[in-house]
């Protein structure tokens, strides 16, 4: 009687739990199309891909979504058999073959990739289906972009890295391009000026490893600027909305950038931009500005970032003591210093022993970080000035860089003497 009881039981538990089971398949398998599409676009591709399995009405459902991210973290995922360029092959074909309706949002990005012609299919594939985002990272080889690409006139966001990009003769831009980022990406100079011109709605323009000889600003909606690479000359010209500039020469160049040309000049640099509330320059764009003082107050800048700086040398000392005086809201400083052989240690704290800061206020300064650290004189009556000058300072941190780590309690002992404006400012030596 009590086995037989507990058969029941159990048979009563399992009906439930097929109950439930079936329950719950046909609550997900009658999820509105829109609702099914939503969560698959929440899952990395794989997994949306694999769905296909939960039964026949999800089996094609992600050959309808809008967007395919094939990146190096969906590559670590696969169980690959074939190489690269056999198994990208494989998957832009099933994908191609596969895929219906519009693509809005497509990322190829896998570990040592090099051209093949299913690429030149995808982008061809892409510019018949509306994509508005569109990543493409090449590794091996630099990959020459088809003309499709060009055709892809819903394009917002466009990422390129290691590419080669010849504009055609009868290319009038992107009308809808927001933002532009050009990696390692050999193009002429005049094309990425029509590139750039002919895109009336970009605000993001990123260039990086890039080798471009003569580069020509001309955008009227762009708001953030980045540029690390190799350049003789740089013209803004109608730039009025900027406000995050960040210009880095290589390092490999000796050579000053000459800022002349029509619109813009070397004394009026900072005439261009009206709204700046981001800046960070390196030294080698330093030694460029550094021959005249700044003309223009720069109301708006709040966060100042300088790299490689070397408080040895007068030309950048100089043209850092202008910066401040012409920029009394900021709000964050951060430097990176550098070692420089040959340089004029004594003049330069003969200078700033000189100066008249009367003229600099930093009454909104709040938080200054000060990394690669040498005790160096010049540095130490720089953060001197900072911490006299600095009404508001909540934070200094100096980071040492290594040939100084034994003198760290010796820097230590001597910045915490020194006189500090702001009763909360908190000196932290990390290191």
């Amino acid at each position: 009687m009590t086995d037989n009881l507990h058969r029941l039981a159990k048979g009563k538990i399992k009906d439930q739990i097929v109950a439930s089971c079936a329950i719950r398949s046909d609550v997900i398998s009658n999820l509105p199309i829109n609702v099914t599409e939503a969560i698959l676009m929440k899952l990395p591709t794989r997994d949306a891909v694999r769905t296909s399995i939960l039964s026949r009405r999800w089996r094609f459902i992600w050959t309808k979504l809008p967007q395919f991210i094939f990146d190096e973290a969906m590559w670590s995922q696969l169980e690959v058999e074939h190489s690269v360029h056999i198994t990208v092959t494989m998957i832009l074909y099933q994908l191609l073959s596969s895929h219906e309706g519009p693509m809005s949002k497509f990322t190829l990005s896998v570990p040592g990739l090099d051209s093949c012609p299913e690429i030149d299919n995808l982008i061809l594939f892409l510019s018949r289906n509306h994509v508005e985002d569109f990543t493409l990272e090449m590794w091996e080889d630099e990959y020459l972009l088809p003309s499709s690409i060009f055709k892809c006139q819903e394009l917002r966001h466009l990422k390129l890295w290691s590419c080669r990009i010849r504009t055609p003769p009868l290319f009038k831009g992107f009308c809808r391009l927001t933002s532009l980022r050009l990696i390692d990406v050999t193009i002429s100079a005049e094309a990425l000026r029509h590139l750039i011109s002919s895109s009336p709605l970009l605000e993001l323009l990123e260039l990086t490893s890039i080798i471009c000889i003569d580069l020509y600003i001309d955008s009227t909606n762009l708001r953030t600027f980045r540029f690390h690479g190799f350049t003789n000359s740089m013209i803004f010209k109608r730039v009025p909305l900027l406000a995050s500039v960040s210009i880095l020469q290589e390092d490999e160049s000796t050579g000053t950038i000459d800022f002349k040309g029509v619109g813009c000049n070397l004394a009026k640099f900072f005439d261009c931009f009206t709204f700046l509330e981001y800046l960070h320059l390196n030294y080698q764009i330093i030694q460029s500005l550094a021959v005249v003082d700044l003309q223009t107050t720069l109301v708006h800048l709040k966060h100042l970032k300088l790299s490689s700086i070397c408080f040895n040398k007068m030309v950048e000392v100089s043209f850092i003591l202008s910066l401040l005086r012409s920029s009394p809201n900021l709000k964050s400083i951060k430097i990176k210093f550098r070692d420089a052989p040959f340089s004029d240690s004594k003049k330069t704290t003969t200078y700033m022993e000189g100066q008249d800061y009367s003229d600099i206020h930093l009454s909104r300064l709040t938080q200054v970080k000060l990394d690669c650290f040498t005790g160096t004189k010049p540095e130490m009556e720089f953060t001197r000035l900072l911490l006299a000058k600095s009404s508001r300072l909540e934070r200094l941190r100096i980071k040492p860089g290594k040939v100084v780590l034994d003198n760290g309690c010796k820097i230590l002992k001597e910045v915490t003497k020194f006189r500090r404006l702001s009763k909360e400012a908190e000196v932290i030596y990390v290191g």
